[in-house]
């Protein structure tokens, strides 16, 4: 029952997260791009498969675990806990990666109208044609965001040193959270603004030229006669 419990609970939380991941992808997309209309089918398309990928990532974390126990010599742990912690970071590696452009794809799915794997395939064009520029934009987000997450960690275990002797400074780790939160949101969000200044307006109409009627030609009347025409033939 406790399994049955977990799951269901756990699919519930899921479908869930994926609604709300889909309608804020689309409020904040709305709000940086006003002149565009959302595709809500095409960022929920996006946030089912960075749930799959998440679930993708725990599972094959498990089994990082498991090949780590049994690939080490018996007796000796620090062989199965070096190659667990090698195996666990190349697989946060890879999540990081595909989750961070399945969250880049989403510009394209409310700028151009894409579906979800069109607004993918659009995300890898960004990348590969503006490889360097994405980095650059990058770096900074990722280095603040990493360091606000050590600061939170480490504030964490401070308030969970001082509870021990002060109980009531519980309510320290929840300002902790929602400071953490509330700032990580900011970075998204200023993330995003330049990933959309940086893909560009995209889907303009282009410019129609101008059809300029061709010059007139009027024939003399010794000409038109000739060629048995009337004269005011053009």
């Amino acid at each position: 029952r406790l399994v049955a419990g977990v799951i269901v609970a756990a699919t519930a939380m899921a479908i869930l997260w994926m609604l709300g991941a889909a309608l804020g992808r689309l409020v904040t997309l709305k709000a940086l791009l006003p002149e565009r209309q959302g595709a809500y089918k095409a960022l929920l398309g996006l946030s089912f498969l960075r749930a799959g990928l998440w679930l993708a990532t725990v599972l094959a974390a498990g089994g990082a675990l498991i090949l780590a126990h049994f690939a080490g010599p018996r007796g000796d742990a620090a062989p199965s806990l070096v190659l667990a912690v090698i195996l666990i970071g190349c697989i946060w590696l890879v999540w990081a990666l595909l989750n961070w452009l399945l969250s880049l794809s989403a510009i394209f799915a409310v700028r151009d109208l894409q579906d979800t794997f069109g607004a993918i395939a659009a995300a890898v064009d960004l990348v590969q044609n503006a490889c360097g520029e994405v980095v650059l934009t990058s770096l900074p987000f990722v280095l603040l965001h990493y360091a606000a997450l050590a600061a939170a960690l480490a504030s964490g275990v401070l308030v969970f040193d001082l509870m021990t002797r002060a109980p009531e400074a519980g309510w320290a780790l929840v300002a902790i959270a929602a400071g953490y939160f509330a700032y990580a949101d900011f970075l998204y969000i200023t993330r995003l603004a330049a990933y959309v200044a940086l893909a560009g307006p995209g889907g303009e109409a282009q410019p129609v030229p101008e059809q300029v009627p061709p010059p007139e030609l009027t024939l003399p009347v010794s000409e038109a006669g000739a060629l048995g025409l009337k004269p005011d033939i053009v």
